[in-house]
């Protein structure tokens, strides 16, 4: 949660907005530090006690007139929100309907990894391997027939005999 205020809280002020936040991350944003005579210290934890609880929270300082401590409050919100970081690397799913049937598709792989790690016979394996194959079809809007799997295969890796 983000407090943003122009003038340095009360203290009751802040004992107030602390037991409204009691179980939420709380950034407390000093904006306007451009027109303030004394300059709040910036990016500090900070802990209050208050009738025997103890909140932690952090401050931070920026001037959005003049672009002062904007980058530092993303880095901020991004640390305390404990977000993954994203590369270029990185695969995103948007779309809910994708991510669930994703979702299915890798627990059912997570069955015939399991299946073949106890050596369990090929014919109850496929059937994993088929509603794998069913849910991605989900996605993709085709069904992906025997056939062109093991075309798949034998064209991209060597089988012996």
């Amino acid at each position: 949660m983000l407090w943003v205020v122009d003038k340095e809280p009360t203290e009751s002020e802040k004992k107030e907005i602390l037991a409204q936040c009691a179980d939420k991350h709380l950034i407390l944003v000093h904006n306007k530090v451009d027109n303030l005579t004394e300059q709040p210290a910036n990016q500090q934890n900070r802990t209050s006690t208050s009738n025997k609880s103890t909140y932690t929270y952090h401050e931070i300082a920026i001037s959005g007139k003049y672009n002062l401590g904007i980058n530092q409050l993303e880095a901020l919100i991004y640390k305390v929100a404990d977000l993954p970081e994203i590369t270029e690397n990185t695969t995103i799913v948007t779309n809910a309907r994708h991510y669930d049937a994703l979702t299915r598709a890798h627990a059912s792989l997570l069955r015939v990894q399991e299946a073949m790690a106890i050596n369990l016979s090929g014919d109850l394996i496929s059937e994993d391997l088929k509603d794998t194959i069913a849910i991605l079809a989900e996605i993709t809007g085709d069904q992906i027939t025997p056939q062109e799997t093991l075309h798949n295969i034998f064209k991209h890796f060597c089988i012996g005999k």
